[in-house]
């Protein structure tokens, strides 16, 4: 029984300990963290691998582009990484003959507060990154490999989307092709922003015939490779092999003998002499909501040049995100989209002559510091962001938090981010139907409108004291038509923490408190008839004293005369002593813990909670099923301990 009892207590406290973590994980979402990698310090070294070398010029340029996109990105939800890389292939039987290349490999990572350093700092969870890569002189995609040799260099380039051909649920079918204003003036193709002089790229298009007659010229050393590379038991029929990929070349120079002097555009990548010329299968089909892979080729002199400290084109990778997918990479899709600034990069590699003397800058900076605002931690100048109240139509920010006062827990007006936007230091879920920092013309400030899921402060401490005071305005909409209007749900707590969803993680031994404020209407108040706007106060305790007929619970139900169509703010008090419960509506006692009764209408025993057992979560919610309709909001909240 002992070792039972001992399985039991490790497993909830495992669970425990597992939902806090999810919890606190869930509040780093809309925080703004920092890059875990830096430009190291000089002296650099040049990389060398496979025969080819990155050297320390060329560093020092890719270092340039690492600087300013740190000015640009501020990760969000998560930690930014890079690393330069040097562009080599070894695990090809052919010899690598593409032009020299080398990309920053730019990612950004989750974070959880299991993954920290000796100092605190956050650290990148493994397998969670996301890549926007930045290449210089890199391929669009794959070579060729068998057509390639000294100074030649054939290579697919996926076409650009065709969004007819898209499957309907391509997450890039709705994208914008031409990415956004910032990106439009340079070369924008499938999601990539490629700057190159005058926007011509080193190479071009190449034509069927020409594509055809080059793999049928390289069938023979296609063949030698194979053979140097196959064990001799298993060359037998290699010749044949190879002579029935000439025949199928040879069929479609007769099929195409109209078409030759066309562009060239296939449906395999990458393009392999056994893979598209093997069966009696048309490289040049259009197939649909397939991708397409147009054949293009390096000019000559790409070679030599691009072995020069400053790059020939440079390839921007823009992955495609929206709001649904997430604070995280959301914010990186703008920071890609709106402030990178493209037009000082290119005038810098390409036309030095209008930099010359100017500092970079992210492109709409005061748009990005805006954007900033709206999360929690610093802005780039060291500015914090949410502390201090101001304008009711512009973030709030200050260099340093006032101390708050002796026991304040939590005192929000919603002047921390701008109207339309969540406030800072709230978990708001983006499903259904969210909340929001709103004004109301009636009323002064800024208000929280509550959506249909529960919103909480990510601020408060692991546990609530035991004794406190909860004080905020609450507001409604005025002269709706029916019985009843907003309705406000205030809900206390034990559980665990949150999921990665927003939603409660319960305890066994759960404690709730649940406060529920019912604005009715005000006709029906002054006609004495039928009035549904109330309080009601409901708190459980499993295995507590207030149990009627193995029916645990005590419960409250009265009307609310002051909150109506008519009157449509009150001021509401919630107080929480030694586990006993009493609220105040406009600075008047309305509900005393003695009016508490039993499942079954008897007066209660304890009138309350056992004391020594603290809330943890707190949250609010509009529990109106028509909430578009009848808004309900939040405004001057405060948590005090006492």
């Amino acid at each position: 029984m002992v070792m039972k009892k001992f399985i039991l207590l490790s497993f909830f406290s495992l669970v425990y300990l597992r939902a806090s973590a999810q919890h606190r994980d869930s509040m780093l979402e809309d925080s703004i963290l920092y890059w875990i990698t830096w430009v190291p310090p000089k002296p650099w070294k040049p990389l060398t691998a496979d025969g080819r070398t990155l050297t320390v010029g060329q560093k020092a340029e890719m270092y340039k582009l690492v600087d300013w996109m740190m000015q640009s990105y501020h990760p969000v939800g998560g930690v930014g990484s890079f690393k330069s890389v040097l562009n080599v292939r070894t695990s090809s039987d052919f010899k690598d003959y593409r032009p020299h290349s080398y990309y920053l490999d730019f990612r950004v990572w989750d974070v959880s507060y299991d993954k920290r350093d000796a100092n605190g700092n956050f650290t990148a969870v493994s397998e969670t990154y996301k890549k926007f890569p930045v290449g210089f002189n890199q391929l669009p995609s794959n070579p060729i490999e068998f057509l390639n040799g000294p100074q030649v260099c054939y290579f697919t380039w996926q076409a650009q989307d065709d969004k007819s051909r898209l499957a309907a649920n391509d997450p890039y079918k709705h994208a914008d092709p031409k990415i956004s204003a910032t990106c439009a003036p340079f070369i924008v193709r499938n999601r990539a922003v490629i700057l190159a002089p005058n926007n011509q790229l080193p190479f071009h298009r190449v034509t069927v015939g020409e594509f055809l007659d080059a793999c049928e010229s390289a069938l023979p050393y296609a063949l030698g490779v194979a053979k140097a590379h196959k064990d001799p038991k298993y060359q037998d029929g290699m010749e044949a092999d190879y002579a029935r990929y000439r025949t199928w070349i040879r069929k479609w120079k007769h099929v195409y003998a109209g078409k030759l002097d066309q562009p060239a555009t296939v449906v395999d990548d990458p393009v392999t002499l056994s893979g598209t010329f093997d069966a009696d299968v048309d490289p040049f089909r259009k197939l649909a909501e397939t991708a397409s892979y147009e054949i293009w080729k390096m000019n000559p002199d790409v070679f030599e040049k691009a072995k020069q400290d400053k790059p020939l084109f440079i390839t921007f990778t823009i992955p495609f995100w929206t709001r649904a997918d997430g604070i995280q990479k959301y914010e990186l899709y703008q920071a890609l989209t709106q402030n990178v600034n493209y037009h000082y990069i290119y005038d810098y590699f390409f036309d030095p002559v209008k930099v010359k003397g100017k500092v970079y800058k992210p492109a709409d900076e005061p748009g990005m510091l805006k954007r900033l605002s709206s999360y929690k931690g610093k802005l780039p100048d060291g500015t914090r962001v949410g502390m201090a109240t101001g304008s009711s139509n512009r973030p709030s920010i200050t260099k340093a938090s006032t101390k708050p006062a002796p026991g304040l827990l939590l005192d929000d007006n919603f002047t921390s981010a701008p109207v339309g936007r969540m406030p800072v230091g709230w978990y708001v879920r983006s499903v259904g139907q969210p909340s929001s920092i709103q004004t109301i013309q009636e009323f002064d400030g800024n208000w929280l409108r509550l959506g249909s899921n529960a919103t909480f402060p990510t601020t408060l401490p692991t546990l609530l004291p035991e004794n406190f005071t909860l004080d905020l305005d609450v507001v409604t909409v005025s002269d709706f038509a029916g019985r009843t209007g907003g309705q406000l749900l205030i809900h206390f707590s034990n559980g665990t923490g949150y999921s990665v969803n927003g939603d409660e993680v319960l305890r066994p031994d759960r404690i709730t408190l649940d406060l529920k404020l019912i604005a009715g209407s005000d006709a029906d108040r002054l006609a004495a008839s039928n009035f549904r706007g109330g309080i009601e106060l409901e708190m459980h305790e499993a295995g507590g004293a207030n149990s009627e007929r193995n029916r645990e619970g005590l419960y409250l139900k009265k009307p609310l005369p002051d909150f109506t169509s008519r009157r449509t703010k009150i001021h509401v008090t919630l107080e929480l002593k030694g586990g006993q419960c009493a609220v105040f509506i406009n600075n008047k006692k309305v509900v005393d813990p003695t009016e508490l009764k039993l499942s079954y209408d008897s007066n209660c025993r304890r009138c309350g909670l056992s004391a020594g057992k603290p809330f943890s979560l707190l949250n609010f919610r509009n529990v109106d099923n028509t909430g578009a309709d009848f808004p309900v909001y939040i405004g001057n909240v405060k948590l005090i301990k006492k």
